[in-house]
């Protein structure tokens, strides 16, 4: 279980001034992309996949996480990332990729996939995900840029290890996300990717896992803004959350009572054994 004893949430966020400085930070910072799911399908499961995607994802805050986001197909056993790619609809995407139904000859992965599963019996599949809000928030963010630039400053790092891109790839992205500066920020969620370091942006569960669990579809919502704000700020976890409860007591006090909902659930999560679950084989 996670020590929080040696943390005094005071002298972290002491009250004045430092409070609007956390709020600028929290208000202008991504807290958006922290979570990656991941899971392994044979053909024969394709289904099961689509169907977790539809529990999982979608536009509106009754489900965990957006349709928007990046996602990923690597080998499961050379660990090699093979595609990478963004997409509004990671629901239809899957489809068009795997022959369910939907048709889209722009960038469709289906015959590599289908080549790919006769070869081996499992694909690695992952996905780069965030809470379901409005994609579009010029005051506080903008989903469409930073999902762009999250996918060209992986295709950079990848680029920069391998010199040349994952072998399903013809694009390369935006350049905006080529500088130094982003693929040193966002660089390491290679080998988050296809588990290869496990690291906190990793959920605690597989896709499947995750789309039979109510309880931890709860607890990966909460996580995720703690990861987000861990890669953000470059912070511990005990430290992100003491930071996050801290935030949510100022606006209890300033009448903002969801806040204190918030802090209940976080607390239970770190109560709970969740924390300590380890995603299964896949």
């Amino acid at each position: 279980m996670l020590d929080f004893s040696s943390i005094d949430i005071k002298t972290i966020l002491p009250d004045g001034n430092q409070i609007e400085e956390l709020a600028e930070k929290i208000m202008l910072g991504s807290c958006l992309f922290g979570t990656l799911l991941t899971d392994s399908y044979s053909e024969k499961e394709t289904k099961e996949i689509h169907q977790a995607l539809k529990i999982l994802c979608g536009k509106y805050d009754t489900h965990p996480f957006d349709t928007y986001g990046i996602y990923c197909y690597w080998d499961l056993k050379t660990k090699e990332i093979l595609y990478i790619g963004l997409t509004n609809n990671l629901i239809t995407r899957f489809s068009q990729h795997n022959n369910l139904g939907s048709k889209s000859s722009k960038g469709n992965k289906s015959f590599k996939i289908k080549e790919y599963l006769k070869l081996n019996e499992k694909i690695g599949f992952s996905l780069l995900l965030q809470p379901p809000l409005i994609h579009q928030e010029p005051n506080l963010f903008d989903k469409d840029n930073e999902v762009k630039v999250i996918e060209s400053s992986l295709f950079q790092s990848f680029k920069n290890i391998h010199g040349k891109l994952p072998k399903w790839n013809e694009a390369e992205g935006t350049r905006i996300g080529r500088t130094d500066k982003l693929v040193t920020r966002y660089g390491d969620i290679l080998d988050m990717i296809n588990l290869e370091k496990s690291g906190y942006l990793n959920a605690n569960s597989t896709i499947r896992e995750l789309a039979n669990n109510t309880e931890y579809q709860m607890f990966e919502c909460d996580l995720n803004l703690v990861r987000a704000f861990m890669y953000q700020w470059k912070e511990s976890f005990e430290k992100v959350v003491a930071k996050i409860i801290r935030w949510n007591e100022f606006m209890v006090s300033q009448g903002n009572f969801v806040a204190a909902e918030s802090n209940i659930r976080l607390l239970n999560l770190i109560k709970s054994s969740y924390l300590t679950k380890k995603i299964k084989a896949l």
